[in-house]
């Protein structure tokens, strides 16, 4: 059953693409709902920090730049920063809020894992583990990182939520890098991060937006086993 739920939702995303080449000349209106940026148009200015990517006094405008190895371990994240989570070269930025949580990943470009050139484990993972960000001690729950190795993210804190284990494995997380993976990398790919309490480090919603042909797709899940 999930197998064919991940099937239609990938002929939805393919219709979608199709659609987008034909209408591109349309305008369509952004919306922003219950605290929740919907897809809109192939320029979605709604997160204008990719518009101004180039920028970096704009982008990292209200928070502190900090350096964090890819591989540290410690689940402990500072408030109000932004580190470079992106593998090697790759410039992806995660950044958090007041509390520690991490609320925000961005990437101009999406550039996948090369294990031809890169030094990847035989797992296809870059490091030994991940980042034990409280509350990943749960069965229920992995070191879900938002931009996986796959995709040239690293594993430390600013990468990682802790995250439904079916979810991260075979539900829409795992839906969402496959897509990337098969388009060979996307554009301009935001994630917000939602967490119901200021306690938490346990997110309760995730938001992506990315491009793929100059087509934007969204995405809209709760951290949650998409079967219940």
């Amino acid at each position: 059953m999930r197998q064919i739920r991940r099937i239609g939702k990938l002929i939805r995303i393919l219709i979608f693409i199709l659609l987008s080449v034909v209408l591109v000349g349309n305008d369509i209106k952004d919306d922003f709902i219950n605290g929740r940026y919907l897809l809109s148009s192939n320029t979605n200015p709604v997160f204008e920090e990719i518009i101004h990517f180039d920028n970096k006094d704009l982008l990292f405008e209200g928070y502190t730049l900090l350096e964090v190895d890819g591989g540290d371990i410690s689940g402990t994240r500072q408030p109000n920063v932004v580190v470079d989570i992106g593998f090697g070269e790759r410039e992806y930025y995660g950044f958090t809020n007041e509390y520690g949580q991490l609320i925000k990943v961005v990437a101009k470009e999406i550039v996948l894992q090369d294990e031809k050139l890169e030094p990847v484990l035989a797992n296809g993972r870059y490091y030994e583990d991940e980042a034990k960000v409280l509350g990943v001690e749960s069965r229920d729950l992995d070191e879900g990182h938002v931009i996986g190795d796959a995709l040239g993210g690293v594993a430390n804190a600013y990468n990682i939520t802790p995250q439904n284990s079916t979810l991260n494995r075979y539900g829409d997380q795992a839906y969402m890098e496959k897509v990337i993976i098969d388009a060979g990398g996307c554009m301009d790919f935001v994630g917000i991060i939602s967490y119901p309490d200021p306690l938490t480090q346990i997110p309760d919603h995730y938001s992506f937006t990315y491009t793929i042909m100059g087509n934007v797709i969204s995405e809209e899940f709760d951290n949650m086993d998409p079967g219940e």
